[in-house]
């Protein structure tokens, strides 16, 4: 089955420009992120999916400054943020596993940190619910 994950971006435009992270695991060098490049528009949604151990968490990690990575570059609104702190990115994500609420459905644990946001206009709101819509509807069943 294949993984699930979201970006919800709606501030900045994110670019990843020919992104390299490699893993060791017992002696054997695993990239999971191979050249890898990518525009996130500002004002969009973009979801991520792919099979688990394709690498949706590890570019969310590299976005978000908890992982480091071996090349390329990391743009928030065209400044380089590839040695900024995390805390400093003002950007955030769900982990895949251990924030979320089981017995919530996928779209109930992307909305809860969604219910007091103000600024969401309808136009976003509609977009975001298209995407929640393609979920699956537990936790349970995504990677």
């Amino acid at each position: 089955m294949g993984g699930f994950s979201c970006i919800i971006d709606i501030r900045m435009k994110i670019v990843l420009e020919n992104i390299d992270k490699l893993y060791t695991k017992k002696k054997e060098v695993i990239k999971a992120l191979d050249n890898f490049s990518l525009e996130i528009p500002n004002n969009k949604i973009t979801a991520v999916i792919g099979p688990s151990g394709s690498g949706k968490s590890t570019l969310l990690n590299v976005i978000a400054g908890l992982t480091s990575f071996s090349g390329g570059n990391v743009y928030f609104d065209d400044e380089i943020v590839n040695k900024k702190k995390p805390n400093d990115r003002n950007i955030g994500f769900v982990f895949q596993s251990y924030a979320l609420y089981p017995y919530l459905t996928v779209k109930e644990n992307i909305l809860f940190p969604l219910e007091n946001l103000l600024f969401m206009n309808a136009r976003k709101l509609k977009a975001l619910f298209a995407v929640i819509e393609t979920a699956p509807p537990l936790p349970s069943s995504i990677t």
